[in-house]
């Protein structure tokens, strides 16, 4: 069940995305930015490799020249892959489509619903318990008020919070790039959470 390798070894990034925000939408051309971005940087990139936003990163890998790895779902809803992914990995269930989620090297989380909170969700919780968490990327103000409110109504303490990496606003791809960079080089504690 684990991912294929590729790129001699290039570090794999997650994008939690939205499959409901569509072209025409300037989330969407920003998703397309961000995924031309990360390919260019030499990374690469995989999403659910469904619409919307998985398929302006998809398309975005693949117009600079990269080939975007889709994490998709079988027989959910008969949801085919968008047609910009270039190597689909299929997954029985959501859960199995999860646990591949977790294999990667580094999530961005972006614009999203229910299934990018969940995806996000997952790989904090992995943070906090130690070994096989990877760094997590929040991208936007959205993030900065769902943060806030689970410091103020959940049990959610300054060291939870610590292990995230925000970039509040509209930040442009190019300091993504450069804030997954700066996170794929940081040094992981096999008990993160744990201080």
């Amino acid at each position: 069940m684990s991912l294929p390798a590729g790129n001699a070894g290039a570090p794999l990034v997650a994008v939690y995305c939205s499959s409901r925000i569509e072209a025409g939408d300037p989330r969407y051309a920003r998703a397309q930015e961000l995924g031309a971005s990360l390919s260019r940087a030499g990374l690469r990139v995989a999403t659910g490799g469904n619409t919307g936003l998985m398929e302006a990163i998809s398309r975005g890998v693949t117009e600079a020249g990269g080939r975007p790895l889709g994490l998709t779902i079988s027989g959910w809803d008969g949801l085919a892959a968008n047609r910009w992914v270039g190597l689909q990995v299929d997954s029985s269930d959501l859960f199995e489509r999860l646990r591949r989620f977790s294999q990667v090297d580094l999530a961005i989380a972006i614009d999203g619903g229910v299934g990018t909170l969940l995806e996000a969700s997952l790989a904090w919780n992995m943070l906090q318990i130690g070994p096989g968490g990877r760094p997590l990327l929040l991208v936007g103000d959205h993030w900065s008020e769902l943060l806030e409110l689970l410091r103020r109504r959940f049990v959610v303490s300054d060291a939870d919070l610590a292990l995230l990496r925000l970039l509040p606003g509209e930040p442009a791809p190019e300091a993504i790039v450069a804030a997954a960079r700066e996170a794929l080089a940081a040094p992981r504690s096999d008990a993160a959470g744990w201080r």
